[in-house]
């Protein structure tokens, strides 16, 4: 699990650090998922302290929606919604399912069972998930 670490006091560098940081996980998400998170929520103390670094700077962050919310010291970036994610299983030896539907990913055993059944070059398969990445807020301890 990532962890970052904020300090108590104002810090400049750490809060432009702290936006490039959260913008480089929004669009970690979209490039895994193709769509953009609809949330970034962050609980707890600390997290209302990043909520009021966002708010007072007036950052903007698109269709995602900030939020404070009680809980641990974590920042959770979020759908909150289903989406629909496709992966190609590679080329097969064969030509059709006959009309099959297969969810979820394929072991190495499931796929020689549908190249054995099936005649189609090519296999496309679809999940449906929420994802979400977690990430830890800690306080930066200054000695």
């Amino acid at each position: 699990m990532q962890i970052i670490k904020i300090p108590l006091r104002k810090d400049l560098f750490f809060e432009s650090e702290f936006k490039r940081f959260l913008l480089h996980q929004i669009n970690s998400m979209y490039l895994e998922y193709k769509e953009i998170p609809d949330e970034v929520s962050l609980r707890g103390r600390l997290g209302r302290r990043l909520y009021d670094i966002i708010t007072s700077n007036d950052w903007n962050f698109g269709k995602t929606k900030i939020i404070h919310e009680r809980g641990s010291n974590v920042i959770e970036i979020r759908f909150t919604r289903n989406i629909t994610i496709k992966k190609d299983s590679g080329i097969l030896q064969s030509e059709t399912l006959d009309g099959k539907i297969v969810n979820g990913w394929l072991d190495s055993k499931s796929m020689n069972s549908i190249i054995g059944s099936s005649s189609h070059s090519s296999l496309s398969i679809e999940k449906t998930v929420t994802p979400s990445v977690t990430i830890l807020i800690e306080e930066l301890k200054i000695d």
